[in-house]
């Protein structure tokens, strides 16, 4: 969503504003959260993805895989994805295996695939 279609959302301006732009999805933000790792805001995340036809990706907040997993059960509601950022620095969060575990979730992984570490 980079270039001419990234946008700042002010809470003054509408979500569905962004959609009429040509937004091919939403980056929301808590931004009382980002980079404090205590939960992604679930609620206001849902409740946003729930008022648009665009996908919503969560970010602020990630702490390890539960995030991951609870983000899993509400993807049905248009949420698309997470930004983990300083849960992977600070090591609360193997990349890897919340990829492998978001992927279980959601039924994308064949059981029959191995987890191969490169």
């Amino acid at each position: 969503m980079a270039g001419a279609n990234s946008r700042v959302m002010k809470s003054s301006i509408s979500p569905k504003k962004f959609e009429d732009y040509g937004c091919e999805a939403i980056v929301y933000t808590d931004i009382g959260r980002d980079g404090m790792m205590k939960g992604v805001n679930i609620e206001a995340t849902v409740k946003l993805a729930q008022s648009m036809t665009i996908p919503v990706i969560a970010s602020g907040g990630v702490h390890d895989v539960k995030d991951v997993e609870a983000l899993c059960a509400v993807q049905d509601e248009g949420i698309e994805g997470v930004i983990c950022g300083r849960s992977i620095y600070e090591g609360t969060l193997d990349l890897r295996q919340a990829q492998r575990r978001a992927d279980e979730l959601s039924g994308e992984l064949d059981e029959d695939t191995e987890d191969t570490e490169d």
